[in-house]
């Protein structure tokens, strides 16, 4: 099953020239967003040393690094 993100999740994926925090309960599919974003910015040529990537639960850490 592929992710499908909602019209909000597609903007904090798809914004790439300002920090985004994405602010959201349990399982709403944070995490997945943030690492969606991750890559996005990866693919437009931004450099791994200028992502930040910061978490607030060990298991979410856990889930980005995988």
């Amino acid at each position: 099953m592929g992710f499908k993100p909602t019209k909000s999740q597609e903007k904090a994926i798809n914004t790439i020239h300002r920090p985004v925090a994405v602010v959201a309960g349990a399982g709403s599919g944070k995490t997945r967003v943030l690492v969606e974003r991750y890559l996005h910015l990866l693919d437009k040529g931004t450099a791994v040393d200028q992502i930040a990537a910061i978490t607030f639960t060990k298991k979410a850490a856990q889930e980005m690094k995988e």
